[in-house]
């Protein structure tokens, strides 16, 4: 038997022993001493951790002393996490990674007005994505070849 009635298709396939499972689970979980799991943050279960949501309802990534507050006391190399479902990899000052692999279902609000983004996966190292440097990149190979 279903567990509800619900717009969204991933919670109308959820039966109530999938809920009670989940219910179940910790808040955290350390794996193998070297992999720390959360959901939100390793002290908040409905906390936004690595972005900070706007006034407006954007998101902006949070900053690296906020990130590093809340990861005292743990150990672990990797640092997993979820909740936002914006994939992010953070780099933390001592070296350890925090990892937010990005979303698996659909985001659990609606964003009204569509917000163009980039996201580069793969290195904690990424930087903002600046869309119209290749035209200018363009337009001045083009000027140099005119010369």
């Amino acid at each position: 038997m279903l567990v509800h009635q619900h717009l969204r298709l991933d919670v109308c396939a959820l039966r109530q022993e999938h809920v009670a499972w989940l219910a179940a689970q910790p808040a955290t979980l350390l794996y193998c001493d070297e992999v720390f799991l959360c959901h939100a943050a390793p002290d908040d279960d409905a906390a936004f951790w690595l972005e900070q949501i706007m006034e407006d309802g954007t998101s902006r990534p949070s900053n690296l002393v906020s990130i590093e507050a809340r990861v005292a006391g743990i150990d672990a190399s990797l640092i997993l996490c979820g909740h936002g479902h914006l994939p992010r990899i953070v780099r933390l000052s001592d070296g350890r990674l925090v990892v937010n692999p990005g979303s698996v279902g659909l985001l659990g609000y609606r964003i009204s007005t569509p917000k163009r983004y980039h996201v580069e996966t793969g290195t904690p190292d990424a930087c903002l994505y600046d869309r119209r440097a290749p035209a200018r990149a363009l337009v001045r190979d083009l000027s140099l070849r005119a010369l």
